[in-house]
């Protein structure tokens, strides 16, 4: 918490992640602007703060059973995102054609942000080896010199799947072993990297570690093991 904010909406289950996740929490509020935080291991950790709101996180599902009507994020499809591409590519003053938007867009991992990020690299790809038109060819060559693959991997996703494969024989391994293996943060790769490789079917989560699965191997053109050449799981996946 910033001491020079005026004013600061703190919630419970925020302050747990700044300063450690142990439970049960003791939040003890002091006129001095100290929020103290004892822990039942007789802990103190204390967040200085100025004027706050100490907000408690009710549970979720109470939460949204006050509203009439549920809805689901999902991710962008290819369709929807060469639209935000191509409105990205007039306020840019760059000429993009459907084509090319579209193959921004499927190599953009669902999420406009990426996208966008995506549209500025190949608009500078395109200036300097092509004639300043985005198409699917130039968008094409762009990623590819990126490294990014055809369906949005980049190198790091390719280095955790290969780095299971390789050294640890498609699995399982530990997260914190896996990231120490290819010199990535465990929290990167679990929050970054790993939801995306496992809505692709690539990698699971098992109680044993992480394990690669069928489509790994053949999406990076090695031969899949017997164990796996049915697609048949190799431990259920943990529920977490």
């Amino acid at each position: 918490c910033g001491g020079s904010q005026i004013l600061q909406i703190i919630g419970v289950n925020d302050i747990a992640a700044r300063i450690g996740r142990l439970d049960p929490l003791t939040f003890v509020c002091q006129a001095a602007g100290i929020l103290n935080r004892v822990s039942c291991q007789l802990q103190k950790h204390s967040l200085r703060v100025t004027v706050f709101i100490l907000l408690r996180i009710i549970d979720a599902d109470k939460l949204t059973a006050r509203f009439g009507i549920r809805f689901r994020l999902e991710m962008y499809t290819p369709e929807q995102l060469s639209v935000i591409v191509e409105r990205s590519a007039k306020i840019l003053k760059v000429e993009c054609d459907h084509d090319g938007a579209l193959e921004i867009a499927r190599r953009s991992r669902g999420t406009p942000r990426i996208a966008n990020r995506m549209l500025r690299r190949v608009r500078d790809f395109a200036d300097v080896k092509g004639n300043g038109v985005i198409t699917r060819e130039m968008a094409d060559k762009a990623l590819r010199a990126l490294e990014i693959d055809a369906l949005g991997l980049d190198p790091i996703d390719h280095r955790m799947l290969r780095s299971v494969i390789e050294n640890y024989g498609g699995g399982p391994v530990g997260l914190e072993t896996l990231a120490a293996t290819i010199g990535e943060e465990a929290v990167t790769l679990e929050d970054v990297y790993e939801p995306y490789l496992m809505q692709l079917g690539f990698l699971k989560r098992t109680p044993r570690g992480r394990c690669v699965t069928h489509k790994a191997y053949q999406h990076l053109g090695l031969s899949v093991p017997d164990r796996l050449s049915d697609g048949a799981e190799q431990l259920t996946i943990e529920s977490r």
